[in-house]
């Protein structure tokens, strides 16, 4: 029985954590066994880079966007964004300088319609390009880039967003550029491998503002900063606090020990603190995280007594046997046929793994407790030897 973490929402007033197990799936936890799914046969059959290579670069650090995702709440829908690019871009030169004027995709004579990597991977016929957002003052719009993980793939500069514009841009690491790649899914990055960090090669007039240079010498600039403590950005903290606010219901010292263990698990699979809890998240996660929130927040970032033991993951070990007792409840209703009662604990249906179970399985994967706060027990990786 291979147990998955389930990453849940917290609902009717519950928190729920990285570990509340079920079985049927590959183990997602801190020790991140990642499994990278093979890209499709279709990417041979992406259209190739125009003769001559691309005449120069740019160092970028690279993330995604998922405009297509389902379910996402009204607050991530707004910071992904729509199906469309920008609207308006500025001219050439101007440094981002205001008003921008209207922008079109030259295929179409309208507005750009966003595709996502998988999209362009999969029928380059169909999407020709694969959208990117990033700074208005850096790129020219449709500006082409390529990196050298996707060799036969085009990427166009068609859309940005409020942290690549202006006094609101933030660099998170000094002289990489950020770039946005859009994407079907949070799941997307590891099943197709984007790197963090890559050279984003400039095919040289290549863009749809009557080939414009790229504005090299704002590259990997910024007014804002973002640091909130060394090593964290305002982003960071803002993610931090997000995690930190439904653990506040569990008292001020579990929010903090839970604070923590976003901290380590970062850390430990080297990423920045919100890329590890937006893009894959394991723990509940509030939309519109308080004052109290964001101040514990910037007090862990800031901190450096771990009273976590240098755990990584969390959980609440008398919630997982509620869970498996809920779960027992719709099995015996579905085998004696009480079809309302299974329909009533269906959403039970996949947890058939109490504490004893799940115990057994951090025994298998190499976590061991580091120390318990209230109900939440804290995990750590079992030292070597």
């Amino acid at each position: 029985m291979d147990p998955r973490a389930l990453s849940r929402a917290h609902r009717d007033g519950s928190i729920w954590p990285a570990v509340l197990v079920a079985s049927g799936a590959a183990a997602v936890t801190g020790l991140y066994f990642w499994n990278r799914k093979k890209i499709t046969s279709a990417v041979e059959n992406a259209v190739a880079l125009p003769p001559g290579a691309p005449s120069s670069s740019i160092k970028a650090r690279l993330t995604t966007y998922y405009p297509f995702q389902k379910g996402l709440t009204d607050a991530q829908r707004k910071m992904e964004g729509g199906p469309k690019g920008a609207a308006g871009w500025p001219k050439p030169g101007s440094g981002g300088k205001r008003p921008w004027p209207e922008v079109h995709d030259p295929a179409t004579g309208g507005r750009v319609q966003l595709a996502t990597l998988e999209m362009h991977l999969s029928d380059p016929a169909r999407y020709p390009f694969c959208a990117c957002a990033g700074d208005p003052s850096v790129w020219p719009f449709g500006q082409r880039v390529a990196f050298d993980a996707f060799p036969r793939a085009v990427f166009r500069i068609v859309d940005t967003g409020g942290n690549f514009k202006e006094l609101n841009k933030v660099v998170r690491v000094a002289g990489l550029e950020p770039i946005d790649i859009c994407v079907n899914t949070t799941d997307s990055r590891k099943q197709l491998g984007i790197p963090q960090t890559a050279e984003a090669r400039i095919v040289s007039g290549d863009n749809w503002q009557r080939g414009a240079a790229v504005a090299f010498d704002r590259a990997g600039k910024s007014n804002l900063a973002g640091q909130v403590v060394d090593g964290y950005t305002t982003e960071d903290a803002d993610a931090l606090a997000r995690a930190v606010s439904p653990a506040l219901r569990l008292g001020d010292a579990a929010a903090r020990a839970i604070a923590w263990t976003c901290r380590n698990r970062a850390a430990r699979g080297g990423r920045a603190l919100s890329d590890a809890l937006l893009g894959e998240p394991f723990c509940a996660l509030d939309a519109n995280p308080g004052a109290e929130a964001r101040r514990v927040a910037d007090d862990v970032l800031g901190a450096s007594a771990d009273p976590t033991g240098g755990a990584i993951d969390f959980w609440l070990p008398a919630e997982q046997s509620r869970l498996k007792a809920r779960g027992d409840v719709y099995r015996k209703a579905a085998a004696r046929g009480d079809l309302a009662t299974a329909a009533k604990y269906a959403g039970y249906a996949d947890y058939d793994m109490g504490e004893a179970e799940v115990r057994a399985w951090q025994e298998r994967v190499g976590l061991v407790p580091s120390g318990r706060i209230g109900p939440v027990e804290f995990l750590r990786v079992r030292s070597a030897g």
